[in-house]
């Protein structure tokens, strides 16, 4: 199996918007969430169903969100994406 590299270097116009939209971290914890159920769904349109699709979100106790390097895990059992060319978006 080869590897498949990726760049994601995000275009400067995304940066800046992201920069000035407020985000709390429950909406991102609340987005990574939906990626996995969204990617479930696509899986199951696109022929290729998880038999058993589940998502397990970890989250750190009062004491080790106290502590430097606490961490949130979301976990899913979904199928791999398949790799597709990305596209630049048009900026006006």
């Amino acid at each position: 199996m080869t590897k498949t590299e990726f760049d994601f270097t995000p275009d400067p116009h995304v940066l800046i918007a992201l920069a000035q939209t407020p985000r709390l971290p429950l909406d991102a914890l609340c987005e990574l969430i939906d990626n996995a159920v969204d990617s479930s769904r696509s899986a199951e349109f696109q022929d290729r169903p998880v038999e058993h699709p589940s998502i397990v979100v970890t989250l750190p106790s009062a004491s080790q969100f106290k502590k430097a390097g606490a961490s949130v895990r979301i976990r899913a059992n979904r199928s791999a994406a398949r790799p597709r060319p990305l596209r630049s978006p048009k900026w006006s």
